[in-house]
Parts: structure tokens; sequence; C-alpha cells
């Protein structure tokens, strides 16, 4: 894996910050063949969306949507969702995501052929990720200086098919049932456990205490 770091001016326009630019072209060489479900008016891939209906993309569909709509397998694609709800406010009018980014990747990731690339942009470094068939094989750190968050870039190939997602399904014991009549001796609390009336491992025998009680 390999990690760099540089500094460029800040952009709403993500692509056109020189180093990412530079990334960009490296990768994409055939833009046909590469997806875009954010794009705004970029048009560095071929198959473009963007919810906004002002931007130049060929739909303008919730990302969701166009994830599932587009058919076919894919080289690639770029991922470069609003950062933020003050992003999405004061640089997208407002268009932001309406479903979890999560489950946009699922989609996209089963339509992206293997030893293509997923290609994400954000303030974290969680990519498409290994269960979805992805491994990270450069990661790009772009500072804007002052206050500003750096752009974080997570080139990944794709190396497999998704792995299930399976989650254990936790299970309760059957309720057991009672007949009246049945006699039900409840178990030990701890405070009591030294009292030999209250141990579950011993039997008195009442004959026996009349006695020592005599």
């Amino acid at each position: 894996m390999m990690i760099n770091r540089c500094w460029a001016m800040p952009n709403h326009k993500t692509f056109e910050i020189k180093p990412i630019k530079d990334l960009l072209n490296r990768f994409v060489k055939n833009r046909s063949v590469w997806i875009d479900p954010f794009a705004n008016n970029s048009s560095i891939a071929k198959i473009t969306n963007d919810i906004n209906p002002k931007c130049k993309t060929k739909y303008h569909l919730d990302a969701y949507e166009f994830s599932k709509t587009i058919k076919g397998m894919f080289e690639g694609v770029l991922f470069d969702p609003p950062y933020s709800v003050h992003q999405t406010n004061q640089m997208y009018e407002g268009y932001g995501l309406r479903k979890q980014a999560s489950i946009i990747m699922d989609e996209i990731a089963k339509k992206i052929k293997k030893g293509g690339y997923a290609i994400s942009f954000g303030w974290n470094s969680n990519g498409f990720g290994k269960k979805r068939g992805f491994m990270i094989i450069e990661i790009l750190l772009v500072a804007h200086g002052g206050s500003h968050n750096d752009t974080i870039i997570i080139v990944e190939k794709k190396v497999s098919t998704a792995s299930p997602i399976t989650s254990a399904t936790p299970t309760l014991a059957e309720p057991k049932e009672f007949n009246m009549g049945d006699k039900v001796t409840p178990s030990a609390s701890p405070k009591d456990a030294s009292h030999p009336s209250h141990h579950p491992n011993i039997k008195l025998n009442s004959q026996v205490l009349l006695q020592a009680r005599q």
C-alpha cells in the first residue's frame, strides 16, 4: 500500500484539485466504463449521476436508485458524496445523501468487475472495504491548511466477490410449561447459598431436623 500526503488549495469541485486530478489521470483510462453517482458537473466518468437537476449529468436520481438502475459491469467508480450536512447546504444547494452511503456501496460493489477500482473521497479512510471484495492499494492525504479537514482519497482494487455478511440471530430458550400441582424449587440466591435449607445440592430430611431440635 502506498501512502502520500501533499498540500493543495481547497475546492468543493474535488476533481479539480491538482494532486487529485493527477491521481485520477493515472487510474481512469477508459472513461466509458467508469461510473460516478455524485458527479456534480464532473465528466471524468462517462456514466454520471447527480440528484441536482441543474447538474450536467446523464442521470438525476437519488444515488441509491442510480446504483440499482445501472446495468452491466464497470471498470471503476468515483465515490465522492457530500462529506457533511454543512457541505451539502453550502456547496450543493441542499442536495445530499438520501440513503446511507453503505447501502449505496453495497449495490455498486456488485457492479465493479474483478480487477476494477473504487476511488473514494471523504474525511475518513473507510472506503468500500474487504467485505465488499476490495483491497486498499493507495491512500492520498490532501491537506488544505488552516482549519480545513484533509481530503482523504482511498484507491481500492476489486480482488474478489463480496463476502456474505451474516449476523447471528439470538435465540431464546423455550419457556417451560408447568401444570398445576408441579413442585417448583427456586434456585438459591447468592446471599442464601451458605444456609443449608437454600443450598441447591443439599436435601434435608424433615425427620432429622425434628430430632436435632429435640
